[in-house]
């Protein structure tokens, strides 16, 4: 149940959409819309997700190929009129998966799932959680979730099969992450799973900070949780 990682980054792959945001302070934010895990002996163009996994934000993920000399992305200005459609036509790389990413590979060996497509509340990439939501506060920008209203276009394209298929949600229990949360579920089909928390709206991570805290999430979630 619980595979190596080196066994994982045999079997499967991923791609993904890193692109920065220039602000008028001088700062780019790191950012990465979604990414797309799946069998390496699998052609996915033309082909849709088996499963959606919805999260937090997109963590320690790093592109494995440079776009204008960059690996962390082309870069948008903020003040960029058609912010959305750049975003949206940011070219795919190929990229290095991270724990959490190891987590989803887990979830696919189980179930069958050979394409997986995974989104965020929010899309900033850092490693702490409570960085992350630290600085997704103080930004305070739409643009940053492709689940605000403003980046429709994008959200449709990527999630129009989302109905008929699986879709788990975990995110985490930070309750400063409702907001984001509430309106992700606005976009969301009724059939959602996850492991949920103490408070209303708010799925388990993958990935706790406890010790053997991630073996026990995936044990609970296929426990408990079965698709046919």
């Amino acid at each position: 149940m619980f595979i190596d990682s080196n066994k994982l980054k045999r079997q499967y792959a991923a791609k993904g959409r890193f692109y920065q945001i220039g602000y008028q302070n001088g700062k780019n934010a790191l950012c990465r819309s979604c990414l797309d895990i799946f069998s390496r002996n699998l052609d996915i163009d033309n082909q849709s997700p088996d499963a959606f996994i919805i999260m937090q934000n997109p963590g320690d993920s790093v592109s494995l190929e440079a776009i204008d000399n960059s690996f962390d992305g082309p870069i948008y200005r903020r003040t960029h009129p058609r912010l959305d459609q750049l975003i949206r036509q940011t070219p795919i790389t190929m990229a290095k998966p991270d724990k959490t990413q190891y987590q989803v590979m887990r979830l696919m060996h189980h179930y069958g799932w050979n394409y997986a497509r995974v989104l965020n509340l929010g899309d900033l990439r850092d490693t702490v959680s409570d960085s992350f939501i630290k600085k997704f506060l103080i930004i305070n920008d739409r643009y940053l979730s492709i689940f605000s209203g403003v980046r429709n276009t994008e959200l449709f394209n990527l999630i129009h099969t989302i109905d008929s298929k699986p879709t788990v949600v975990a995110w985490g229990v930070d309750r400063r992450l409702k907001s984001l949360a509430i309106q992700a579920l606005g976009a969301l089909p009724d059939h959602i799973c996850g492991l949920s928390g103490d408070h209303e709206h708010l799925f388990y991570h993958p990935l706790p900070r406890k010790n053997e805290g991630p073996r026990k999430w995936l044990e609970r979630f296929i426990s408990e949780i079965t698709y046919s």
